[in-house]
């Protein structure tokens, strides 16, 4: 029993991160981008004002470490939801570009007397759709997949629980 309460802890943990997620995963990305910028930036202080006076050859190296980390995480704590967006609309595009690719691929094994190259043509449409979708709504799409994690982590942490009341 003392066993299962030692990882009871994480279990529910995971359940209430699931649950956040999926009602409001917004707000989650939103805190856990804000949380993010505050850590690099105390990461960032710490380096500059305190690495230092510990080996005087690392100080420099150190100041522009915490410098570099103090400046991302105010970006980030800034323009969270920029930085969200570049992300899925990097792969956004990259997967319309990959889909074009195919495409064209296809259209070759065409004019080359393939058999089957239409039904390839038709999963490369359906490619370059998924991937503009993701362009075009990238905080849509961050939000769909916080809400898949969400679930994964509500499915797991229950079954945690479960495995360690029978352990």
């Amino acid at each position: 029993m003392q066993h299962f309460r030692k990882y009871m802890f994480s279990s529910v943990s995971m359940i209430v991160l699931g649950i956040a997620l999926l009602a409001r995963p917004g707000m989650v990305i939103h805190t856990g981008a804000r949380i993010l910028g505050i850590c690099l930036m105390l990461i960032g202080i710490g380096a500059i004002f305190f690495q230092g006076r510990f080996n005087r050859y690392a100080s420099y190296l150190s100041f522009v470490e915490g410098a570099a980390a103090f400046l991302a995480g105010a970006v980030i704590f800034a323009r969270w939801r920029f930085i969200l967006n570049i992300l899925p609309t990097a792969t956004g595009l990259l997967i319309i570009v990959n889909g074009l690719i195919d495409l064209s691929r296809c259209y070759g094994q065409g004019r080359a007397g393939e058999r089957h190259w239409l039904f390839s043509a038709f999963l490369s449409l359906i490619s370059i759709f998924f991937g503009l979708f993701i362009f075009v709504h990238p905080f849509a799409t961050v939000n769909a997949v916080a809400r898949y994690v969400g679930a994964i982590f509500i499915y797991h942490g229950i079954l945690d629980l479960f495995i360690q009341r029978r352990y």
